[in-house]
C-alpha cells in the first residue's frame, strides 16, 4: 500500500514538473509555422531547455530566431553580424558555445535523412552517403571519387549520371536524398576571407 502511494506521489510530481516545463517553453516567442506553409527545420543546442528541433517559416533569419530564444538562455549570446542576416536553411544546426558565440553547422546526416531533409552531395562523406537507402559502399566511394575528380564540386545532380552504376532510375531515387549546393556558409563565403567559422 505504501509503495503504491509513493508511486502515485512520484507520478504526480512528474506531471507537475512536465506542465511547468511546457508552460515555460510556451513563453518563448518563436515565429510560428503553420501547416501548408513552406518551412525550414533547424536544430538548436547550447540553450538548455530550448535545445531541440524547430520548424520555422521560410525567410526567418538567424538573428530573429536567436532573439526569440535568447530571453531564456543562460548567459551571453553573441551572433556574428555576417551570420545574423542569413535566412535559415533546412538542416542547419545553430550552437551556442560556452563563450556565448553562435556557431553554424549542419545536422548529422542520419538525422537529416530521418527528417526527410536532403544531404549536400558536395559535403557528404562516403559513410554519410551509405546512410541513403540503396547506396552501397562501392557507389558511395564512386560518388566521392567523381566529386573529387570534378574539382571538388558537383554543380547539378544530373552530373552523377557520369558515376559508374548510376543511371536515370537510380538518379531519380537519389534526388530524394541529395542536392547539389554550397553546403553550410562560411565566413569566407560571406566576406571573402580564408577563415572558416563552421563549428
Amino acid at each position: 500500500m505504501g509503495l503504491a502511494c509513493l508511486s502515485l506521489v512520484g507520478i504526480a510530481v512528474s506531471l507537475v514538473g512536465a506542465a511547468f516545463f511546457l508552460e515555460k517553453r510556451a513563453q518563448v516567442d518563436i515565429p510560428l509555422w503553420t501547416e501548408g506553409e513552406k518551412g525550414v527545420i533547424v536544430e538548436v543546442s547550447g540553450f538548455q531547455d530550448r535545445d531541440g528541433l524547430y520548424r520555422l517559416p521560410e525567410g526567418t533569419t538567424v538573428s530573429s530566431f536567436i532573439a526569440a530564444l535568447k530571453p531564456n538562455a543562460a548567459g551571453e549570446v553573441i551572433v556574428p553580424p555576417y551570420l545574423g542576416v542569413l535566412p535559415l536553411r533546412p538542416g542547419w544546426s545553430l550552437r551556442r558555445g560556452e563563450d556565448g558565440m553562435i556557431g553554424l553547422g549542419e545536422m548529422g546526416a542520419a538525422k537529416k535523412i530521418a527528417l526527410g531533409l536532403p544531404l549536400d552531395v558536395n559535403n557528404a562523406t562516403k559513410e554519410e552517403l551509405m546512410l541513403i537507402p540503396g547506396v552501397k559502399e562501392a557507389t558511395a566511394e564512386a560518388i566521392v571519387r567523381f566529386r573529387r575528380d570534378a574539382g571538388g564540386r558537383v554543380r547539378d545532380l544530373e552530373e552523377l549520371l557520369g558515376v559508374k552504376g548510376i543511371k536515370e532510375k537510380r538518379l531519380a531515387h537519389l534526388r530524394k536524398y541529395l542536392y547539389a549546393g554550397p553546403g553550410v556558409p562560411t565566413r569566407r563565403a560571406v566576406l571573402g576571407d580564408d577563415r572558416s567559422y563552421r563549428r
